[in-house]
């Protein structure tokens, strides 16, 4: 017999993990996500679905999109009583505050009166005043304001859940004039001190059809207006894997002194890293990378500290980034 995929949670735990993720959520899950979700068999989920409509009188709907089986729970007649408390609303004021600088001003503020009403919620009324201390904070370099792109945002989000294509206006870094492009946004995105919007460039005639993956910057969009086209496209998921935006995955391998090392060995680079440790300190990390340029960027961020040993077109491209650093640093003596 197979070995279970969680042998530390208890059918227990996963039943009622699986009927919050029903519940709180109120969406639509194919019968493979659930699983995925929940780390055990297709069948476990079927057994544990009988087991929350026989045991616990639990409505649910099911149906198929194609050959994907999907579940949803039955809105309940009468709501579930929620109530929040202190520590739950100081997580909430910990994620806004650490996306503060991502958000226009106007979606701010509304943000900040939601998690006001929130505090109605608490089972002491003397707590909502605590409830909304500021926790957490974020210090940002190069950061963009938001503000003038409102109506953009705006735009993806609602279309995001409608499928709806948007077309979109937009001035890439090197363009001397901005492009229309018919766009199918998946998702927003924060990578460092921006805000991205992943999705597909789209064919409008006809029904749309995806051309390729896209990723827009939402500070160039010059305007973002839904149009009556809508698409089909699954969300995709990807590993993660270093760099941004996205190319074809390669493998790297840097040489770290110890120094380096140091700070490397804290932190995650990609879901597939391998870190190997030297006895003087020094180490050696092995990758997968999808953007050329952020590699370039984060060896040339540490100084003689990290070399690079595969691929070797990076690491010419290193080369030749010293040589201009070193021209340009010989003009100032």
């Amino acid at each position: 017999m197979p070995a279970k995929q969680d042998p530390y949670a208890s059918p227990a735990q996963k039943a009622v993990s699986l009927y919050s993720l029903l519940l709180f959520t109120g969406k639509r899950y194919f019968l493979s996500e659930l699983a995925d979700e929940l780390d055990c068999s297709k069948q476990t989920v079927l057994r544990m679905m009988e087991q929350l409509e026989r045991g616990m009188g639990i409505s649910l709907e099911t149906g198929k999109e194609g050959n994907r089986r999907w579940f949803r729970v039955k809105t309940p007649r009468t709501k579930p009583q929620v109530a929040l408390d202190p520590d739950d609303i100081s997580k909430l004021l910990l994620c806004r505050d650490l996306v503060r600088h991502l958000l226009p001003k106007p979606i701010l503020k509304k943000l900040d009166e939601v998690v006001a009403k929130a505090t109605v919620l608490l089972p002491n009324m003397e707590e909502r005043s605590t409830a909304l201390d500021c926790l957490g904070g974020i210090m940002v370099k190069g950061g963009i304001d938001y503000t003038p792109f409102e109506a953009s945002i705006e735009t993806l989000l609602a279309a995001i859940p409608r499928k709806a294509v948007c077309e979109v206006r937009y001035k890439s870094f090197n363009a001397d004039a901005a492009k229309v492009h018919y766009f199918a946004p998946m998702r927003l995105t924060a990578y460092r001190e921006a805000l991205y919007a992943e999705g597909w460039s789209v064919d409008p005639r006809g029904k749309p059809r995806q051309k390729h993956r896209m990723v827009l910057a939402v500070h160039r969009m010059e305007k973002a207006e839904p149009t009556r086209l809508t698409h089909d496209f699954e969300p995709w998921s990807s590993p993660e894997y270093f760099g941004f935006p996205e190319c074809e995955p390669y493998r790297v391998k840097v040489a770290l002194s110890e120094s380096a090392a140091r700070y490397v060995r804290e932190r995650k680079w990609s879901d597939d890293q391998v870190f190997h440790e030297h006895a003087d300190g020094s180490a050696v990390l092995e990758f997968t990378a999808q953007s050329r340029s952020e590699v370039v960027s984060w060896v040339l961020s540490f100084g003689g500290e990290v070399e690079i040993l595969e691929p070797v077109d990076v690491k010419l491209k290193l080369v030749e980034e010293f040589e201009k650093a070193l021209v340009t640093y010989k003009k100032t003596r």
